[in-house]
């Protein structure tokens, strides 16, 4: 009776383990898959958190293995279907071994991606100079490139501008961006079609703009996955510098 109620006791914690192993390995890979795209919004607080909830889970798993193993080996008994349980568990620590190694190589290879975009982002900051003396943005309907609202907000935007004018030489930037919903080629050219009617209502308003440029989907405001819109990022940066001149950055026109 003891025997029996031992197997019994066996069983369960077998299929506590197996249950968990369901529903929490899946789970894993999804909260890496997750992290990978993460990279993409630059998110590295949260990349952090998901490595070390999905290491602690793995752990977890792997050490109820191994008790409930330890446990069908103690209790002796012997049998097939001890057998079978014993080997059961044997597969099941083996993947979350494998998880494991799985994550070590995540975890290296993010370290590797974050201290890349840091020493990128530094070259950039060097590379783009001082920071603007006058900095406005206007913002676009989803897939428009002009219109009245447009219209609107460059006329608001043109008396702060001339004063700036009258207070010495400027040169003026038009940059354009896009949001993630569309294609990345699409987006790029219509983010050169906004930045160039900008570029185009300000010389006709007197305006003399010394550089057009187009970004598309890059240097986004606010960091999206793919495939989202977001006004923000919907937008034309005008930028004016007075005196100084920055390097010129290269955008992916």
């Amino acid at each position: 009776m003891a025997e029996k109620s031992a197997s019994s006791g066996i069983g369960k914690s077998i299929l506590s383990a197996v249950i968990v192993a369901a529903i929490l390995l899946p789970a894993g890979y999804v909260a890496l898959d997750f992290m990978r795209k993460d990279i993409q919004a630059h998110q590295t607080e949260t990349r952090s958190v998901v490595m070390d909830i999905q290491s602690a889970t793995a752990a977890e798993i792997r050490a109820g293995a191994e008790k409930t193993a330890e446990a069908i080996k103690n209790a002796g008994g012997g049998g097939g279907a001890n057998e079978q349980l014993t080997a059961d568990m044997t597969a099941l620590k083996q993947a979350t071994e494998q998880i494991l190694a799985e994550q070590k190589t995540i975890s290296e290879n993010l370290t590797k991606v974050l201290k890349a975009e840091k020493e990128i982002a530094k070259a950039g900051l060097k590379e783009e100079g001082p920071p603007a003396d006058f900095e406005e943005t206007v913002y676009f309907d989803i897939g428009k490139a002009s219109g009245s609202r447009v219209d609107t907000q460059i006329a608001k935007i043109l008396p702060a501008m001339k004063k700036m004018l009258a207070g010495g030489a400027c040169r003026t930037h038009v940059i354009g961006f896009a949001d993630t919903l569309g294609g990345d080629l699409s987006n790029l050219k219509l983010s050169r079609t906004r930045a160039d009617y900008v570029a185009q209502r300000l010389r006709k308003s007197g305006i003399d703009v010394y550089s057009v440029e187009a970004w598309g989907e890059r240097r986004l405001k606010v960091h999206t996955y793919d495939g989202v819109k977001n006004e923000n990022n919907r937008r034309a940066d005008i930028e004016m510098h007075c005196g100084k001149m920055p390097k010129k950055a290269t955008a992916g026109t």
